[in-house]
């Protein structure tokens, strides 16, 4: 499981990197265009695709929270097609990439933070399962409505109870700082 969280973390800061390149980079910023304008944004990283909003309003209808309440919202963009390409697309883009790098950085802090956990557990405590690692992170980056407590009640895979679930998800802040 250490090894399966080292490998979540590596990746978070590859993804990271990824895409504060693609903000610095006008040839990636013009591909993204391209993809947003021509594909609806499934030809690049997943925080520019449409889909994304599609399941924000879903999960309205269903009377869910918003996962992503601080995303930029594609509706507030002039996004234009590949015949008449808008400033307003790359404006998205960057917008989003920005949002992206934030919401990134709060799940890679989340999953350093789970190492030392993994780390003094317990063979009496089982062997948590991959889907807890990301529940978890999520759990501690403080998006419990993309996993969270509700699959921690729902889920009998899950090793710990719904209230250690909640124990870990309540960590101090400070516990989230810059490791």
């Amino acid at each position: 499981m250490l090894e399966q969280l080292e490998f979540e973390i590596m990746a978070l800061d590859a993804e990271i990197t990824e895409y504060q390149y693609y903000k610095k980079d006008k040839t990636c910023l013009l591909e993204l265009q391209l993809g947003v304008e021509r594909y609806g944004g499934t030809r690049g990283p997943w925080c520019l695709n449409y889909q994304m909003e599609e399941y924000r309003y879903l999960t309205a209808e269903a009377g869910d929270p918003d996962p992503y309440p601080d995303c930029p919202k594609a509706e507030d963009y002039k996004i234009g097609c590949y015949r008449n390409s808008s400033q307003d697309t790359i404006r998205f883009i960057k917008d989003r990439l920005a949002w992206a790098i934030k919401f990134t950085e709060k799940r890679f802090k989340a999953a350093c933070k789970l190492v030392p956990i993994l780390e003094n557990w317990t063979a009496s405590r089982g062997i948590p399962e991959v889907s807890w690692i990301a529940g978890m992170i999520e759990e501690l980056a403080g998006n419990p409505t993309l996993f969270g407590v509700k699959l921690c009640q729902q889920q009998e895979a899950y090793t710990l109870s719904s209230s250690s679930c909640r124990y870990f998800a309540n960590l101090p802040m400070y516990l989230l700082s810059k490791p």
